[in-house]
């Protein structure tokens, strides 16, 4: 932009004659700090303060690196758009709300909406739209948030990129990443740096025949997914800055795509989805409980330690877990249930048990997974887990019959073992 001013004044002026003035630029001019004011929100006509909703001049004090491109217009009113050759009529409030039969997802899309163009909040969220289908409205939602941001403020940034070199530099110009596709069962090996973008933590972004650049983005990102990403990360760090949400209804054989093509970019509708989102009334995103649920379910997908958790957690008989008995049932249940998968060691194993789905279970614990534990009594039940995956190790070796209670009457090989306990009720019993 600098060297097509310089080029402007002086049309004879060289790539070196425009570094000097670049350079005597930055030497003399006044240096000024972009804004950090949560409420104060660049918009195309002005600076918006979202405390007091009110349009204000822009401000050569208050310094923006983008703006939405959509005018802020108090009197924008929600019109109706008529279609001459099917006679449907159509406009911003019912399509939302036709998007969802969640009304608790309907009032989310709208906070979302208002999400990507205030980006001084920290949200410290992601917004993950979901669906394993298509023709759901989530890529013309996305369209539509695009438009309420204008080109050159938002970014299209999928996931994998978030770990690859050279794709982020994009970050710095914007205040929103809006994708309306990613790969279907994607794996992402890194995700450190998008952790850091969602919650607006200082990071190195790498610049092709540049100097790298330590910056922190200040915005939201929305990522439309056709299915569940595979992700390295499993930690509770990473799952609880993803807000995954829900889209069950399918338009197959009803879309209308002159609603992506021309609806969601007129200028009546933006204004008034600006109007809209800009009159709310909050700094946090709300949770409904299929946000929570979808949630679950992705955990489970992304984790098969948590994947197995859910499925045996009710089923054991024994007190006291020892972690070389679970380590023995999992690697023969993920073998059943995914073959062609790489059996994670049993170090991780543990690590990923009780740092993960243990941490929210209401019937066991391990507060230390190094201490040795007696089992006074708590493994003499047979345990029928051992039966029916066939865990040799754990079999009765003095027994031959077909008696699976024998079978799994296991002599206890040591008097303490380290593993996970079952919760005592009051009283001193153990719960079953």
């Amino acid at each position: 932009m600098v060297y097509k001013l310089i080029k402007q004044l002086n049309y004879a002026a060289d790539e070196k004659f425009g570094k000097d003035v670049i350079h005597a630029l930055r030497t003399k001019a006044p240096r000024l700090i972009r804004n950090d004011d949560q409420d104060l929100i660049a918009v195309n006509n002005g600076i918006f303060n979202y405390k007091i909703k009110k349009l204000m001049p822009f401000d050569p004090e208050i310094v923006f690196l983008a703006k939405s491109y959509v005018d802020y217009n108090e009197n924008a009113r929600n019109i109706k758009l008529t279609n001459d050759d099917d006679g449907t009529e159509w406009d911003i409030e019912s399509w939302v709300h036709d998007l969802t039969e969640d009304d608790e997802i309907t009032q989310l899309l709208w906070e979302i909406m208002s999400a990507i163009v205030r980006p001084h909040v920290p949200w410290d969220k992601t917004a993950w739209l979901y669906s394993d289908t298509g023709a759901n409205g989530k890529s013309t939602l996305c369209s539509l948030m695009q438009n309420l941001c204008g080109d050159k403020s938002y970014a299209s940034i999928p996931l994998n990129a978030f770990g690859e070199e050279y794709m982020l530099e994009d970050l710095v110009n914007v205040t929103a990443v809006i994708v309306d596709e990613n790969e279907v069962n994607v794996y992402i090996d890194k995700v450190a740096k998008l952790k850091a973008v969602v919650t607006g933590d200082r990071l190195q972004i790498n610049r092709k025949y540049k100097s790298p650049l330590s910056f922190t983005f200040k915005g939201f990102v929305v990522q439309a997914l056709n299915g569940f990403p595979k992700v390295k990360d499993k930690s509770e760090s990473f799952y609880r800055r993803n807000l995954f949400v829900p889209f069950l209804k399918c338009f197959t054989g009803g879309e209308r795509k002159y609603i992506k093509r021309e609806y969601v970019k007129n200028k009546d509708v933006l204004e008034y989805v600006l109007h809209k989102v800009l009159h709310s009334d909050f700094y946090e995103l709300s949770t409904p409980a299929s946000c929570t649920k979808l949630l679950a379910e992705y955990k489970e997908f992304n984790d098969p330690v948590r994947q197995f958790w859910a499925e045996f957690e009710g089923q054991f008989v024994w007190d006291l877990l020892p972690f070389s008995f679970m380590f023995a049932l999992y690697q023969v249940w993920f073998r059943r249930v995914n073959p062609s998968g790489t059996i994670i060691g049993r170090n991780t194993f543990i690590s990923d048990l009780v740092n993960g789905p243990l941490k929210t279970s209401k019937t066991w614990f391990c507060h230390d997974k190094t201490a040795d534990k007696h089992h006074k009594g708590r493994m003499d039940k047979p345990e029928h887990l051992i039966f029916e995956y066939d865990l040799i190790d754990w079999k009765n070796p003095t027994y031959r019959g077909t008696d699976w209670q024998k079978i799994c009457k296991t002599p206890i090989k040591q008097p303490k073992y380290r593993g996970i306990e079952r919760q005592v009720k009051a009283g001193g019993n153990a719960k079953s």
